[in-house]
């Protein structure tokens, strides 16, 4: 038998799953108030080991894209001033 779908405060929830390193694999319930749930069941299979490592890779590269950028951004601006120097200079 399924479960009632609506929380304490009788909005409807939504089933969601964590992927935090704390709570790996576990799926919740959760009002649209975001303040009450209901935990359910862990996720057993190797996925709830799997995602949170891929999540973290995610989360490497795209700091490594970040900082990749700021230095691209460093890099046109030297090139810009070295051709007003060298433009003056003549």
């Amino acid at each position: 038998m399924e479960e009632e779908s609506s929380c304490y405060c009788k909005k409807r929830t939504v089933k969601k799953t964590s992927w935090t390193n704390l709570n790996s694999g576990r799926r919740y319930s959760i009002c649209s108030n975001f303040r009450h749930f209901r935990k359910m069941e862990v996720i057993t299979t190797s996925i709830g080991n799997i995602i949170p490592e891929l999540l973290r890779k995610v989360n490497l590269l795209e700091s490594e894209i970040a900082r990749r950028k700021s230095k691209e951004v460093k890099m046109w601006i030297c090139l810009v001033v070295s051709w007003i120097i060298i433009y003056l200079l003549l």
